[in-house]
């Protein structure tokens, strides 16, 4: 009996053992039929190389999965991630042929944890005319002119409240200060709403949870999905809130926000958009307004404290703008056109750390390109980072330097793209800019600091500092 039973667990073993086989290799040969698809590695059923890309990145080295597989299979590369195929390109030609093609060989097309966290009515989901036209409103709303008046002043204003508020403590943790900058300021931008009283608990319980939950299994049981999810409704109702109460009004000729403009664009047809669809839109603004700048903020000053040279050369640039001014006057558009290194400071900071690793989008036909296949209906990643880490394009490509961007260099141009590219290319980008350049001005004309302890970025999913960054300062006199 015992014999059997022997055999018969070996004879299971050996079948699953075959079937598993079997498995795998129907899993590697996924699209072999097609001619000029790139090598790569599949990895497990169903989990692909999901885990390794997610572990990579949200380490202190997140270029190793990347450069690993670029040495062993070139810059443009095949994986599985997040239940799709993938194509990777760390390619920058291939990436701007990739971004440039939207809506005609390629259509935005992110994991399924991040559409069901942002909504299917995200500037990241949609497509078409509703997304051109969404687009085109958030980016006139955020044009030069619109920056050029109440939007530079209410920078200026949140910048100077937050790092006066310094004064008065012992030591700050810039990534807190950062993110309460960020999302009071996008807050005002989008809703016309000033809650300081709200905003701690809002950021640090329903928006760190989303980002937990960004780029992950999509499997209710796993606990940082589910609680993104939950995390999402609880910020979907206080937004729908907001919606509901704004159309109640008659008359909303006093609002000048996001929100008033989102309420006057209509759909396909000219209807009024849903308050769904619109919290879908207000969820990704919110995000994006607040994690990505903050992070900027963060990594810049953690840079300058690093390299005390270019510290004394921004400072220099920020004093001389100080002395033209008297006490009472606040920065001007004609002082943020001024501020050319900080500028510099800002390219170096975004080279380095890149907000976004990447793009996603989705092959709508078989393309080709570079004598590569990418096949229709597979995912396509765009890579950034490795691109901004390119030995041959940047010298020294892990230092921080400023200065190389003083110099005009045409290479720089093709491959630097901290904003994405084409009809996707953020329409927040020149906001950002203007908000890194405020903050910083405040905190290197009113402190001298130190950092408590040395801190360090994982990568995944966008750059956060281990303990936040926390500093000791002292108000200048």
């Amino acid at each position: 009996m015992a014999m059997a039973m022997a055999m018969a667990v070996a004879a299971l073993v050996g079948v699953v053992g075959v079937l598993c086989l079997l498995a795998m290799r129907f899993w590697s040969r996924q699209g072999t039929h097609v001619k000029g698809l790139p090598s790569g590695n599949m990895g497990w059923p169903l989990l692909g190389e999901t885990m390794e890309f997610i572990q990579c990145l949200s380490s202190t080295q997140p270029d190793g999965f990347f450069d690993k597989r670029c040495l062993k299979y070139g810059m443009i590369f095949k994986t599985h991630l997040f239940m799709s195929p993938t194509i990777i390109s760390t390619d920058p030609e291939v990436n701007k042929f990739v971004l440039s093609n939207e809506e005609k060989l390629f259509k935005s097309s992110y994991p399924i944890s991040v559409t069901a966290i942002f909504g299917k009515k995200s500037l990241l989901s949609v497509h078409g005319d509703l997304h051109k036209r969404l687009h085109g409103m958030i980016a006139r709303n955020m044009s030069a002119d619109k920056l050029k008046g109440a939007v530079l002043r209410d920078v200026n204003t949140y910048a100077s409240r937050v790092v006066s508020s310094w004064e008065n403590k012992k030591f700050v943790k810039v990534e807190h200060e950062a993110q309460h900058f960020t999302f009071l300021l996008i807050l005002k931008q989008l809703m016309g709403i000033s809650m300081e009283e709200e905003v701690a608990s809002l950021v640090k319980t329903e928006y760190d949870a989303l980002l937990g939950g960004l780029f992950s299994i999509p499997v209710k049981l796993l606990p940082k999905y589910a609680k993104a999810l939950k995390a999402r409704e609880n910020v979907a109702r206080k937004l729908a809130d907001v919606v509901d109460a704004r159309r109640e009004k008659k008359d909303n000729s006093e609002y000048t926000d996001l929100l008033a403009a989102i309420l006057n664009e209509g759909d396909e047809e000219g209807s009024p958009l849903p308050t769904n669809e619109i919290v879908d839109l207000m969820i990704f603004i919110l995000f994006a307004g607040y994690e990505t700048t903050s992070r900027a903020i963060t990594a810049a000053i953690k840079f300058l404290t690093d390299h005390p040279q270019a510290l004394q050369r921004l400072k220099e640039e920020h004093f001389t703008i100080l002395r033209q001014k008297s006490s009472s006057e606040s920065l001007t558009w004609d002082d943020y056109k001024g501020m050319s290194f900080t500028q510099c400071v800002v390219n170096e900071t975004m080279r380095l750390i890149s907000l976004a690793f990447g793009s996603y989008r989705e092959a709508i036909e078989d393309v080709h390109i570079k004598g590569k296949t990418i096949p229709k209906g597979w995912k396509t990643i765009v890579v950034y980072r490795t691109a901004h880490l390119n030995p041959s394009t940047y010298w020294n490509p892990h230092k921080f330097d400023p200065w190389r961007w003083e110099k005009h260099n045409p290479s720089y141009q093709e491959s630097f793209m901290p904003f994405g590219w084409g009809r996707r290319y953020c329409p927040g980008a020149d906001l950002a800019r203007l908000e890194i350049s405020f903050f910083l001005h405040h905190v290197v004309t009113r402190y001298w600091w130190e950092p408590t302890k040395e801190d360090f970025f994982t990568y995944f999913p966008v750059p956060i500092t281990k303990y936040g960054l926390p500093i000791v300062v002292k108000t200048l006199k």
